[in-house]
């Protein structure tokens, strides 16, 4: 079980690491887009992949929201949004994996002393399914859509993870993989790290992308974080990543 401390920490020279979970730390995000399929496919005949893709990194109940309001989907937004939450959680069985590098990177902070926390879209439910599956270990904190009023892209999930662990989210660099979690950590005043291959759209709306988490080390992050300090516009050639 992904366990939290009673007090939040002081901060360290080096602030905070905040992760995004699906399709940032774990490849979770497949089954929540399969799902996303098949509902667009049951509702209009159809699913193309950029349609599927405006999905990515949304939050369940807004998911349930868009199929009904705009797709047409049978049913309550509440009652599609379960079927969702379901269908991608039944899904995990066998078919969940680390990322690259990102349990690595994980126990490398820990061991460091870094304040760590998970930030997600996703419910606790959604957390706890994917724990249990993936040993996702201790976090400093936990955000979930369940935590919040207004999930991303809002700022407030990264604020509000930013607070507990006692730091500025000026101090924090935070881990994402979609355009609603970059804009939510952007607009908190995190540091942004784009995890992933190359997408221009993406990239541009992070500090700096990279294709894994080879190569992200507790020194690394405090030169990002320095970096970010004196400009407002990083250019960090980091090991094994993209440059923007």
């Amino acid at each position: 079980m992904i366990q939290q401390p009673t007090s939040p920490h002081s901060g360290t020279a080096l602030g905070a690491v905040l992760f995004d979970l699906d399709g940032t730390l774990v490849d979770s995000e497949r089954s929540w887009l399969e799902a996303i399929r098949a509902a667009l496919a049951a509702s209009t005949g159809e699913a193309p992949d950029e349609l599927v893709a405006e999905f990515e990194g949304v939050a369940v109940d807004e998911a349930g929201r868009r199929l009904v309001e705009t797709h047409r989907h049978a049913g309550t937004p509440e009652e599609v949004a379960r079927l969702l939450e379901e269908r991608s959680i039944a899904a995990f069985s066998g078919n969940l994996r680390w990322l690259a590098g990102a349990e690595e990177a994980l126990h490398r902070l820990r061991v460091a002393g870094t304040p760590i926390g998970l930030v997600t879209s996703s419910t606790r439910t959604w957390v706890e399914a994917v724990d249990s599956l993936a040993g996702l270990g201790r976090f400093d904190t936990v955000v979930t859509a369940d935590d919040v009023p207004k999930t991303k892209p809002e700022p407030e999930p990264y604020a509000r993870a930013a607070r507990a662990l006692g730091v500025s989210p000026a101090n924090c660099v935070a881990f994402e993989d979609s355009e609603v979690g970059i804009r939510s950590a952007r607009s908190a005043g995190c540091t942004v790290v784009r995890v992933g291959e190359p997408r221009p759209e993406l990239d541009l709306l992070a500090d700096v992308t990279i294709a894994s988490f080879a190569g992200v080390t507790t020194d690394w992050i405090a030169a990002l974080t320095r970096r970010h300090r004196l400009t407002d516009s990083i250019r960090l050639t980091p090991i094994h990543t993209h440059s923007l």
